[in-house]
Formats: C-alpha cells, structure tokens, sequence
C-alpha cells in the first residue's frame, strides 16, 4: 500500500490546528468570564504556548499546501465562511444580555487575531484535512 507522507503530513498538521486552535479559544473565552484576580498566573502561560504552537502549525500547513486551492476547496471554504458570518451577530447578542459580565477586552483581542488566522488559513487548512489517499 502505497502512501504519499506529504499528504499525510499535511493532513495530522490540519488534525492539530484543529485542537489547538478551540483549546487556543477556551482561553480567551475563559479569561474574559472570570475575573481578572482569580485567573492563575500558569493559564496565561500555557494560553501563550498553545497559541503560538498553533500559530506554528498553521504555518506549516501553509508552507506545506502552497499550491493554489482547487475549485472544489474554495467553493467549500464560501461555504464555511458564510455561515460563521453569524458570529459576530452572536457577540453583539451576548453584549447586550451579558455585557457587565464580559471583559471584552480580553475577549475581542483574543478573538480578533485568532478568527484572522483562523479565517485566513482555511482554505489551505481544508485542503490539507481533505487528502485523498493516493490508489
């Protein structure tokens, strides 16, 4: 059985930035329901790591899926990006029921680079999940 290890590279890095980046989210997500005294000192440290390991990963996705995403791909990523476009709708609603209890600081900061990277590499990042094992 013949295998192509670029592809399946490719495809554990995508596997990867997948976990890191929600775990890389709860952090943000976390750190702004709590307040700032009682978060302890190693989550914004292991928040750093997982963040840069994921930043480091999807790098790698990038590196290794230069080529231009085929049609397919794109169409899909269309997809995906339209139906995320409701998450900034659903920040505005948690404002106005929960906004006193949201440090929106830390939460849109968090949010905001990590949803760039996010959105910014899928198109590649799908094409590296998507591999089709070689016949």
């Amino acid at each position: 059985m013949a295998t192509n290890p670029p592809h399946r590279i490719r495809h554990t890095l995508a596997w990867w930035a997948a976990l890191l980046f929600f775990v890389s989210t709860s952090f943000p997500v976390g750190a702004s329901l709590i307040s700032v005294g009682a978060w302890p000192r190693w989550m914004g440290v292991a928040d750093v790591i997982i963040a840069f390991t994921w930043v480091f990963v999807v790098f790698a996705i990038e590196t290794l899926t230069r080529e231009k995403p085929s049609d397919e791909i794109r169409k899909k990523s269309f997809t995906v990006y339209r139906a995320i476009s409701i998450l900034p709708l659903g920040l505005i609603v948690i404002y106005f029921l929960a906004g006193d209890r949201v440090d929106w600081e830390v939460l849109l900061i968090g949010l905001g680079w990590r949803s760039w990277l996010a959105i910014y590499a899928f198109p590649n990042w799908l094409e590296a999940w998507l591999w089709r094992m070689p016949k």
